[in-house]
């Protein structure tokens, strides 16, 4: 299959949205490796970085702060604008609903925790003014949770050379890029749900991601300033 072409890329342009990608996070970009990751041909590679580990891109994980589950939507969630734009009926909304005035997990019972996971999805990856009843049971939830903050992977460029392998996971919810290459039979895969941000990507080998170039980035950043 032959790959995307694009036009030869707006340097200043492409930096300008790069930081302000960043900046939507909280980070800065001169903190950004100054040189591209670039897989060279026929390798694989695995992009999974732990929190306080001591792998190769362990230290390139940055933790972000996380309030609500409003903020969580606004970091790693699809944008409502997004997904209206696009009709996109993929996540159910929950039939069941939990107590208005629940203290604790402890207090549910397996069909309300059921209810409240189908809704938290709803929420994040849907529409949230579709599941909104749900939003202050969702914060109790969340408020329970001592992680109380996602995981940025923060790089510059990724080159994907022919026939290379990239594996993202680890404890990255944000993959943060200036731009993605992808070269022919070259392959990202995602291990888990992960928020791929990125100024431009080509390509055609990145499989099941939740990807935000500028054409999406730009529009949803103007309804979702941090």
């Amino acid at each position: 299959m032959a790959e995307k072409k694009r036009e030869p890329a707006d340097a200043t342009s492409d930096d300008a949205v790069y930081a302000a990608r960043a900046a939507f996070y909280g980070l800065d970009v001169k903190d950004a490796p100054k040189e591209p990751l670039l897989v060279d041909e026929g390798e694989c590679i695995r992009l999974t970085p732990k929190a306080n580990g001591s792998g190769r891109f362990d230290d390139r994980l940055r933790q972000i702060p996380v309030q609500s589950v409003r903020d969580l939507k606004r970091l790693i969630g699809t944008p409502d604008e997004v997904v209206r734009s696009h009709g996109c009926r993929c996540v159910d909304v929950p039939g069941e609903s939990v107590p208005p005035n629940f203290k604790s997990l402890a207090d549910l019972d397996g069909e309300q925790h059921r209810a409240l996971y189908a809704a938290s999805h709803a929420y994040l990856y849907g529409d949230s003014a579709r599941v909104s009843h749900f939003e202050a049971a969702l914060d109790v939830a969340y408020a329970s949770d001592k992680r109380r903050f996602i995981g940025v992977l923060f790089l510059n460029d990724l080159i994907v050379e022919r026939n290379s392998t990239v594996m993202l996971g680890g404890s990255a919810n944000v993959a943060l890029f200036r731009r993605i290459v992808i070269k022919r039979n070259g392959k990202l895969r995602l291990e888990k749900t992960i928020k791929i941000d990125c100024v431009s990507i080509e390509g055609e080998g990145l499989l099941s991601a939740q990807v935000f170039p500028r054409d999406i980035v730009t529009a949803a950043t103007r309804g979702n300033e941090p």
